[in-house]
């Protein structure tokens, strides 16, 4: 079992995530590449919320096909583009999220390796 550090020493996190998780020896870990809005056919969408389910719902599948899901979440990475979208992230992570609290990171960035990319998510999993 994944345990969430939060100590009352340390401000509160101000989002949906953790100041840090520990993961018990003998788990099994999962890095996952950074996740883009890039459908099966090769389509990027061109809204920033329709390219963040995107993105997000790409993540979720890799999780599953690991038999992992969203709660052995330890770590994300995200990368986005304009800082006007993160409201519209948050109610997409959020949702896919749902009670998972991994440890996270949120960076605005100048583009991507395609500048039609608005945002990426990296993640690292674990299982017990």
């Amino acid at each position: 079992m994944k345990s969430a550090h939060n100590p009352s020493t340390v401000h509160p996190p101000v989002s949906t995530y953790s100041h840090a998780i520990e993961v018990p020896p003998n788990a099994r870990w999962l890095c996952v590449s950074g996740q883009v809005a890039l459908s099966l056919e090769g389509r990027i969408p061109e809204g920033f919320a329709e390219q963040c389910e995107l993105a997000w719902a790409n993540l979720y599948r890799i999780l599953e096909s690991s038999g992992m899901g969203m709660d052995d979440l330890v770590k994300l990475n995200i990368y986005m583009v304009n800082e006007k979208d993160l409201p519209a992230f948050r109610e997409v992570r959020d949702r896919y999220l749902g009670s998972a609290r991994p440890a996270s990171t949120l960076v605005f960035v100048k583009a991507h390796a395609r500048p039609e990319w608005l945002l990426e998510i990296e993640a690292t999993a674990a299982k017990v």
